[in-house]
């Protein structure tokens, strides 16, 4: 009998699976693939190359809301530090 193949995001889940990746990490991959997807209209991404990926990641950059929380200070009154940043010397660990 015939058997259909599988479904991108099936394919991407399993994957997933297969490298022990988070089921977090599996869900959020899986979601920013569908968002690509619905980006450019339902495209398949085999249909798809660097251009679309670029005019995609320029829509996150230019269009998407910022992260709120990085405006609001902290505890000690300062601005709080980007996530992958190191604290600025004198403002804890």
């Amino acid at each position: 009998m015939y058997e259909k193949p599988k479904k991108l995001l099936d394919q991407v889940r399993e994957t997933m699976r297969i490298k022990h990746c988070s089921y977090r990490t599996e869900q959020s991959y899986a979601d920013w693939i569908r968002r690509h997807i619905l980006f450019h209209d339902k495209r398949h991404p085999m249909e798809m190359g660097g251009t679309e990926i670029k005019q995609f990641i320029t829509y996150l950059a230019v269009y998407l809301p910022r992260f709120k929380a990085f405006d609001k200070p902290n505890d000690q009154g300062h601005p709080p530090t980007p996530p992958g940043r190191k604290h600025a010397a004198g403002r804890g660990s």
